[in-house]
């Protein structure tokens, strides 16, 4: 799993960016303001899914193929011009896209659009760039060009809102100033490694499978999104700004988990399917989800414990109230990183629709209860309805999958993570109630706490510790 803890890595300039991005724009944005500018970063990020066409996950899937015929530069190369195509095409159509595909009404939306569809071709490509180092396990290189974007964008959208005083256009223009000088660093970087020739065959067999995907991810990211615009068109863009508050606290704290998680885990399985088959696929999943849970199970408690404090202390008291989502965005979450171990055999056999008929059902399923939830409980309602949509689509996703791949599901693990995650809790909160640096010293005590109590009953968890520690054992099953 060492490959997971360089992705870990990777993504730690990601989420401190993030963290950053919160902390400074609830600042200063206002909550409608906060919530207009999350409906618009919505809508980029489904431009941006359309925009790269799968093409990312195809480079990952047909990279071993490639290097085995010894066409890999030429592939990484086609992929990247037509992709680059793509996009334009794509970022045009979002400039000249309807205001009410963004949820607003406000006529101000107009003079978002042209930094919005700047800012999609932009974040297209670098996501096209940054898959290349990916499919190659080039994690360095893959650290660099991750981190450098995530950098240049805050840069760029703190001068341009802030610096200048151009507000939530600036913030807009300066993500996709960002993102541009980020790609070309990363072009220039790249310019000897990738043969710089369109070849139409191999462009094709790569938009053939990522066009799945492209439904795939697509239903996944309306999924994630789609309750911020029930709740604009049911409590307006204040509500949607707290909401999107509390949810993005939790995403960003999620973040350090489950997006090495996903970067490790596509290729790793994808790979093991090839050289060693489907047993050995199975029990590497089933050791992934294992180390996943005994990971985020103590994050999820976590946050419900510190929820309050958490918000408190990075936003605002206008933003007070979005406290009451963290926790439970947060564990919605978790069943979305769990999705993609149970999603692997669909991946695997060319079944890839069928996550995304999951994905979309779950999306309905959210529309209908938060129509239903959130004018009776406001964004608590549409917090739980997360909640639930979420485990639906990872139940759905088991049963269409168990068929193809079973993989065992650590249930003993499971609970003694929860009993030694509620001793966690209970140290923690000991701690905060004698006032001693909350948010420091008790999340600290109770995760010693945690460790101490694993490293008791959980004999995998020693043998993983001893893996960190540089001390190889070997696992059973």
């Amino acid at each position: 799993m060492s490959g997971m803890g360089q992705y870990f890595v990777a993504n730690a300039v990601s989420v401190a960016t993030g963290f950053l991005s919160v902390v400074i724009f609830v600042r200063v944005f206002l909550p409608a303001e906060y919530g207009q500018l999350s409906l618009v970063t919505g809508a980029i990020g489904f431009a941006v899914i359309v925009g790269t066409a799968g093409l990312p996950q195809s480079a990952v899937r047909f990279h071993w193929s490639m290097e085995a015929r010894r066409v890999e530069r030429e592939f990484a190369g086609s992929l990247l011009i037509g992709g680059a195509a793509i996009s334009a095409l794509v970022s045009v159509a979002f400039a000249l896209g309807p205001q009410a595909a963004l949820g607003m009404e406000d006529g101000g939306i107009a003079g978002l659009l042209p930094a919005a569809a700047v800012g999609v071709f932009w974040t297209c490509v670098g996501d096209l760039l940054v898959g290349v180092p990916r499919a190659r396990h080039e994690t360095r290189r893959y650290n660099f060009g991750l981190s450098l974007r995530r950098v240049l964008a805050l840069a760029g959208s703190l001068v341009l809102s802030v610096g200048v005083g151009l507000g939530l256009r600036g913030f807009l223009w300066g993500l996709a100033l960002g993102e541009a000088v980020a790609c070309l660093v990363l072009v220039a970087a790249m310019r000897s490694r990738v043969v710089w020739r369109f070849e139409r065959a191999m462009f094709v067999e790569s938009l053939a499978y990522g066009g799945p995907h492209l439904f795939v991810v697509g239903a996944g990211l309306v999924l994630s999104i789609v309750d911020r615009y029930v709740i604009q068109l049911l409590l307006g863009a204040e509500a949607v700004g707290v909401y999107v508050l509390g949810v993005s606290v939790a995403a960003t704290l999620s973040g350090l988990i489950t997006r090495p998680f996903n970067l490790f885990l596509f290729p790793a399985y994808t790979k093991t399917w090839e050289t060693q088959g489907a047993s050995e696929t199975s029990a590497l999943l089933s050791r992934a989800s294992e180390l996943f849970l005994m990971v985020y199970i103590p994050l999820t408690l976590g946050a419900f414990a510190l929820q309050n404090q958490i918000v408190a202390l990075i936003a605002p008291g206008d933003y007070g109230t979005g406290a009451q989502v963290v926790g439970i965005v947060f564990l919605a979450l978790m069943f979305h990183g769990l999705s993609s171990v149970s999603a692997a055999g669909l991946y695997l056999t060319a079944k890839t629709w069928r996550v995304g008929v999951a994905a979309l059902g779950a999306a309905i399923l959210n529309v209908l209860l938060n129509l239903l939830l959130v004018p009776r409980w406001g964004v608590w309602g549409a917090a739980v309805v997360t909640l639930i949509s979420y485990a639906a689509y990872y139940g759905a996703l088991t049963a269409l999958s168990y068929g193809i791949l079973p993989i065992p599901f650590p249930v003993r693990s499971l609970c003694r993570y929860l009993i030694a995650g509620a001793i966690m809790v209970a140290a923690t909160i000991w701690v905060v109630r004698l006032d001693l640096v909350p948010l420091l010293l008790g999340p600290l005590t109770g995760l010693i706490a945690y460790a101490g109590v694993l490293a008791l009953v959980d004999r995998k968890a020693r043998a993983w510790a001893l893996q960190v520690t540089g001390r190889s054992v070997e696992l059973r099953p």
